[in-house]
């Protein structure tokens, strides 16, 4: 009976092992039944060789047929295609040579029925027709009620009435992969079988006690709803840093293909906390739902699971199914904990990711099975090692990311951490694609796991899918800083000047005032020609953070170019550089060897960069499509480097300069 099935669940997958119905985050997959067959044959029980000779017993075994090595293959190569695996680096099915294959993941068996097939993707009914043409108090009618919620329905302007929250910008200083350098999709139409698209605004606050908690609850409430079948949670940053005036909101909405938009305000008394949201339909701003949600700020874990429960069914889910939809931690301490630690998070100072870690590792000392903390001490981890501040950094993120993943397969972040750490810590490209890869699937709506694909993808030489991948970061958070920041990174990387002239002046216009802004746009002049431009540029850098040593540096580069051009100026910066004066950032090895070419100085920035792989620094993997070192693209030595380091082979110097 199908209430009997026997499910076996592996990473963000599950297999019924009767109906044959393999299903990827609670929705179903295809696959064709003669592979499904394979799989429930590896799964019983994984980890146990299957010889191909057991294959051909249990899927032909009163046939004489004569091709079933060929059917086997295409069986496993199905397999591996439906679950994004890869034969190189297994994740789910190693091949083991001359005998057959094995399951190599975690599994496990559920007796019961198949959770996921009781878990329904939301619907697009209240989305559909005319405003109001789906009375709201019917689909708010399907939802087991919830303590301490309160459901209403109204027919409030959402735009007209909601007050935006003043917030100051808070910007994720991009880490990893592209650290070290300086660094649009046309969605189809929404149909029923595609996910809901929603954006969660800034709260309206007004107390300081409801401010101190509003950007972090919010930005958790959004990886929660990311969780939820059939739902994608867009623009959580955009929202942050856009403008705050209502052209601009409707505008970003339609950007970022918005469904649904929640209009949230929190209000915090004491130990008390009032969370009410306006659910809007974002086409035309009708109004769907009010939500209530009373609670205390010691149990903001349990208002946010309140949260992503009446959300869901309100926008159509089916109720009684989200129990078994990754949790976080019952514990109202651990919680406030994380919260703590993704707030120091966000402002990347040593001193405030000194903090983040003992809020983190407090998190998960108090709640051991606690995933999120882990992955949150890998993140600062890896922040430190890719400074180089921390000689075993990536060791220790590598084996945080780990751990999270054995509580929790379903953890994008640490998928995304090993991603990083393998290209990083083993220059091993197969491992780190394959995890960012799972990390943009797990969490698809989240731009920063685009961004980190799109740079790896750019620096193995594959341009025009990295520039796919930043694509789908635009879509994802369209007024979001770091975007165009690692979107002008790529087009560099792929030669594509105007592009990248085009994303890092984007970057400026949407923070006109942030001096890495103006350190983007200078590097785009500098690699488009335009000296004049960049130095100017270096200059306001400069006068924007009030750097003397600087600003001191950019008249005498200034001088120099007067009188000796780009080689002269290239000459001023190197010797800032042996000297450490005016500037103040971390690494700045790949940019002496960039700053040596321009001075033209080949030599010396090949010892550079030859000592830099000699010490496996991290940096070194940008080297084959660095627009700095195109001159060196038909000398024997830099050839040598990028083989030492498994990077493709470079791109003719004729046709990068006929892309430009």
């Amino acid at each position: 009976m199908e209430g009997m099935s026997q499910v076996a669940r592996f990473s963000i997958y599950s297999l019924d092992l009767v109906t044959l119905e393999l299903r990827r985050k609670g929705q179903r997959c295809a696959l064709q039944e003669q592979s499904a067959r394979v799989l429930a044959v590896l799964l019983s029980p994984p980890g146990d060789l299957v010889t191909r000779e057991r294959l051909r017993e249990e899927l032909w075994p009163d046939t004489a047929y004569f091709d079933y090595e060929h059917a086997i293959n295409k069986a496993i190569s199905q397999i591996r295609k439906a679950l994004g695996d890869d034969s190189r680096s297994c994740r789910f099915i190693e091949t083991v040579p001359r005998q057959g294959y094995r399951f190599c993941g975690d599994a496990h068996m559920d007796a019961a029925a198949s959770v996921e097939r009781t878990v329904e993707p939301i619907s697009m009914k209240v989305l559909s027709g005319t405003e109001h043409s789906v009375p709201a108090r019917l689909v708010v009618a399907e939802a087991v009620p919830v303590e301490g919620t309160e459901v209403s329905v109204g027919a409030t302007s959402a735009w007209k009435r909601y007050a935006f929250l003043s917030v100051a910008i808070c910007v994720l200083v991009l880490i990893g992969l592209f650290a070290a350098r300086h660094i649009w999709r046309s969605r189809a139409a929404v149909s029923p079988e595609s996910p809901l698209i929603l954006g969660m605004l800034p709260f309206e606050t007004e107390s300081d006690a409801a401010k101190a908690i509003a950007e972090n609850l919010r930005f958790d409430l959004s990886d929660s709803l990311g969780q939820v079948p059939g739902l994608q949670v867009r623009a959580a940053h955009s929202f942050t840093t856009a403008p705050r005036d209502n052209a601009s909101m409707r505008s970003l909405a339609s950007t970022a293909g918005l469904d649904v938009i929640l209009l949230g305000r929190l209000e915090v008394n004491g130990t008390n906390c009032l969370l009410h949201f306006e659910v809007v339909r974002a086409k035309d701003n009708s109004h769907i739902a009010d939500l209530s949600f009373v609670g205390n700020v010691n149990q903001l874990h349990s208002l946010r699971d309140r949260v992503q429960y009446a959300v869901y069914t309100t926008l159509g889910g089916k109720p009684g199914t989200l129990q078994h939809i990754q949790q976080r931690t019952a514990n109202p301490e651990a919680y406030e904990a994380y919260l703590d630690g993704r707030h120091y998070l966000q402002a990347r100072t040593d001193d405030s990711l000194n903090h983040a870690m003992d809020r983190f590792q407090h998190a998960a000392a108090l709640d051991p099975k606690f995933a999120s903390a882990y992955a949150g001490m890998a993140n600062v981890y890896l922040i430190f090692a890719d400074r180089g501040e921390i000689p075993n950094g990536f060791d220790m993120a590598q084996r945080l990311a780990n751990k999270a993943l054995s509580i929790d397969q379903s953890s994008a972040q640490a998928h995304a951490i090993l991603g990083c750490t393998a290209q990083s810590r083993g220059w091993d490209s197969v491992t780190a694609e394959r995890e960012l890869r799972l990390a943009v699937d797990l969490d698809s709506g989240e731009a920063v796991y685009h961004i980190w694909l799109a740079t790896l993808l750019s620096i193995q030489g594959k341009a025009d899918e990295s520039l796919q991948q930043i694509a789908l970061a635009e879509s994802d958070d369209p007024f979001w800083p770091p975007v165009y920041q690692a979107a002008a990174f790529v087009a560099a990387n792929a030669g594509k000047n105007q592009l990248m002239l085009a994303d890092a002046g984007k970057m400026v216009e949407l923070t006109p005032r942030w001096p890495i802004a103006a350190d983007q746009l200078a590097w785009a002049f500098w690699y488009s020609h335009r000296y004049s431009d960049a130095i100017a540029e270096w200059q306001r850098m400069a006068q924007l953070s009030n750097d003397a040593d600087r600003l001191a540096l950019e008249a005498a580069g200034e001088q120099a170019f007067s009188k000796g051009g780009a080689t002269a100026y290239a000459k001023v910066r190197l010797a800032a550089l042996n000297t450490k004066s005016g500037h103040n950032y971390h690494d700045k090895t790949i940019e002496q060897a960039e700053w040596n070419v321009y001075a033209e100085q080949p030599g010396r920035a090949l010892e550079i960069l030859s000592a830099m792989v000699q010490e496996h620094d991290p940096a070194a993997i940008t080297m084959a499509v660095d627009p700095a070192f195109v001159s060196l693209h038909t000398d024997g030595r830099f050839l040598d480097l990028l083989q030492r380091v498994g990077l493709p082979n470079v791109v003719p110097i004729e046709s990068k300069r006929t892309s430009r």
